[in-house]
């Protein structure tokens, strides 16, 4: 997984990011992923501080729809 990869899956839902958000969610997720995988949503509080409003309401939307899905 790269920034770029952060950056094209917000674009393909519509979602616009800046360069300094996509690197904060990257970073995020290579330090969280064993968290996120193992369906704990705890630290994403982590994001809430760091990235705007709606973008970060829009991380939780589509953590929720992946998770159902998954789940």
């Amino acid at each position: 997984m790269t920034v770029n990869d952060v950056i094209n899956f917000a674009n393909k839902n519509n979602i616009s990011i800046s360069s300094s958000e996509s690197i904060i969610i990257y970073n995020y997720i290579k330090r969280n992923y064993k968290f996120i995988l193992n369906n704990d949503d705890s630290s994403l509080s982590e994001l809430k501080n760091s990235l705007r409003k709606d973008l970060y309401d829009k991380i939780i939307e589509l953590y929720m729809y992946y998770k159902n899905k998954l789940f």
